[in-house]
């Protein structure tokens, strides 16, 4: 399961997730193998695999605090 998990994201397997969740993991481990899991149970398996939440950034990537304060102190 970790090797299909880090392969492809869920929707490569036809699954109705866009991002792993305990829950499209869950529907993986019962597409593949046939075996109903409850949803805690999935998330003590993946942390024993190392799969920890991540939070998103509170900001963009892309963002730029130079000019995102040029154009507080100038247009707003």
């Amino acid at each position: 399961m970790r090797g299909l998990i880090r392969r492809r994201m869920p929707d490569g397997y036809g699954l109705p997730h866009a991002l792993w969740s305990r829950a499209a993991v869950r529907a993986l481990v019962k597409q593949r193998c046939g075996v109903f899991l409850a949803v805690r149970t999935m998330g003590t398996y993946l942390a024993r695999w190392d799969f920890t939440p991540q939070m998103p950034l509170r900001r963009a990537y892309e963002q730029r605090p130079a000019e995102v304060r040029r154009w507080l102190r100038q247009e707003h």
